[in-house]
């Protein structure tokens, strides 16, 4: 049986990333900001759109339901816009975080005792420095920003629900307690099987 290298635990990895994320605080925050943006431009269509449909409804001028449409199509271009470039930024300080983590494993791997690589086998460190990285890469550019998006729409929209009926607001936060006793009863039982494979 060969050795096997070492593995980062669960919070070596939470720290890893929020250590990775602090490195950097001013990109970190101006792609929070970006995706922010593009979250509350996203936002303001629906309440345009429904600002349209009471102005026609109501028999408006058509000067006026022609503004609301143009200022809807420019609020749709505008998010259009900020999320592509979150999503640029995302991209590109996801590159960065992937080089330092290519770096680290060059460096751990350095460190390690030369009798501790050779055990383990070519392909386990070749496996570390492609599919673990790529893995690494796919939750860097992709999966990350999509979570904070989401986690940004979230918070938004909760915010937006409060403003706009508290009462509306109360009944649909009402399940946020279900869904976190959900999430803490299911994680447990999924993730293991995962990582299985």
């Amino acid at each position: 049986m060969t050795a096997v290298l070492p593995l980062a635990t669960p919070r070596d990895v939470r720290v890893w990333v929020w250590r990775s994320l602090t490195a950097r605080p001013a990109t970190f925050i101006g792609l929070l900001v970006l995706l922010a943006a593009g979250t509350s431009a996203g936002l303001v269509g629906p309440r345009l759109l429904g600002e349209l449909v009471e102005s026609v409804r109501a028999g408006t001028a058509r000067q006026r339901v022609d503004l609301i449409a143009l200022v809807f199509v420019g609020v749709l271009l505008v998010q259009a816009l900020l999320e592509r470039f979150g999503q640029l930024v995302a991209a590109m300080f996801g590159e960065r975080l992937l080089a330092g983590a290519r770096e680290e494993l060059v460096r751990q791997a350095m460190r390690l005792p030369l009798d501790a690589v050779e055990a383990g086998g070519s392909g386990e460190l070749l496996s570390r420095a492609t599919a673990d990285v790529d893995k690494l890469d796919e939750g860097l550019r992709m999966a990350g920003p999509r979570i904070l998006v989401a986690l940004v729409m979230v918070a938004l929209t909760s915010v937006a629900m409060v403003l706009t009926s508290p009462l509306l607001a109360g009944g649909a936060l009402v399940a946020v307690p279900l869904l976190v006793a959900a999430t803490r009863w299911y994680r447990p039982r999924v993730v293991p099987p995962y990582q299985r494979t």
